[in-house]
């Protein structure tokens, strides 16, 4: 058993963590789809995008460093023999804090290309502008990270447990696609990732149609709760069937990279590819929620 006080801290952590990753990419978002930046065709263009950016800016960088800042200042709580769920939780908040430090020091980059460009630096400007692709990588990034914020409520024998570290993993292999396409890292690199990332979703999909099974036979005091069993157990096989696609998207998609594909081919193939998992997997877990509301009828 966790110890009361050590719970609720473990739950306090979890919602500021959980809270800082949402915030932190919604400011991420916010600036990369900023209508005069995301339109800019050229140097000219870019740099009065980001003059007029500026103000903006400025003000998600202080609240990035304060939310850094706070997150920095939490304690650890768990020790190597606590259960892993709250064991968990410092690691999270550990990768939210890396996070936030990566998306500050990305807004850091617009600002120091806006510098370069009124300055005619292009050489410079140049270099910068190839860091810019980071903004896409850690946008999937924080998806991944948001994901994994919600294992440490759940038992993680549990098929709700594997369902989101499986996506969280099909995340990462997306986020390793795009530093491979964008050249950030060497194909190989990413290539290795991507097969990391393959590994974890079928080592979840694995897991979970065991926990499943598990959870279908499950006993029951009420006879609601065994309708609800008994109707989520079939919607359950059906998302890991579909999350099984994801391994072969990935696959897929690495293949391509190490054959050498182009960055747009990659990015459009298999980013319309990933829209479409995301699609058919978010419309299970509405189907999931109506079964719950129903009461398993």
């Amino acid at each position: 058993m966790v110890p009361q006080a050590q719970g609720d801290m473990a739950l306090d952590h979890m919602r500021q963590a959980t809270s800082a990753a949402e915030r932190v990419t919604a400011i991420l978002i916010q600036t990369v789809n900023d209508p005069g930046y995301s339109s800019a065709r050229d140097a000219e263009q870019l740099s009065v995008a980001i003059a007029a950016l500026r103000p903006k800016l400025a003000a998600g960088r202080n609240e990035i460093q304060q939310i850094s800042a706070e997150l920095a200042a939490l304690p650890t709580i768990s020790s190597p023999s606590d259960p892993p769920e709250i064991r968990m939780v410092d690691q999270i908040v550990t990768d939210i804090s890396a996070f936030t430090l990566r998306i500050d020091g990305f807004l850091e980059v617009i600002e120091d290309l806006g510098d370069a460009l009124l300055a005619n630096d292009m050489a410079r400007g140049q270099q910068l502008a190839m860091s810019l692709m980071k903004g896409s990588v850690a946008v999937v990034e924080g998806q991944s990270l948001m994901l994994r914020a919600r294992l440490p409520m759940m038992p993680s024998d549990s098929s709700g447990f594997a369902q989101v570290s499986t996506l969280a993993c099909f995340y990462d292999g997306f986020a390793a696609l795009q530093e491979g396409a964008f050249d950030l890292v060497k194909r190989t690199e990413a290539g290795a990732a991507m097969a990391a990332a393959s590994a974890c979703m079928t080592e979840g999909v694995a897991s979970g149609r065991l926990a499943v099974e598990r959870e279908a036979v499950a006993p029951m005091t009420e006879p609601v709760l065994a309708q609800i069993r008994d109707g989520l157990a079939p919607q359950h096989r059906i998302m890991f069937t579909t999350l099984e696609s994801g391994v072969s998207i990935l696959d897929e998609a690495r293949a391509s990279l190490l054959a050498g594909a182009s960055t747009e081919s990659l990015l459009v193939t298999y980013g319309d590819r990933t829209t479409a998992f995301e699609q058919r997997f978010q419309l299970l877990v509405s189907q999931e929620v109506e079964i719950v509301a129903r009461q398993g009828r």
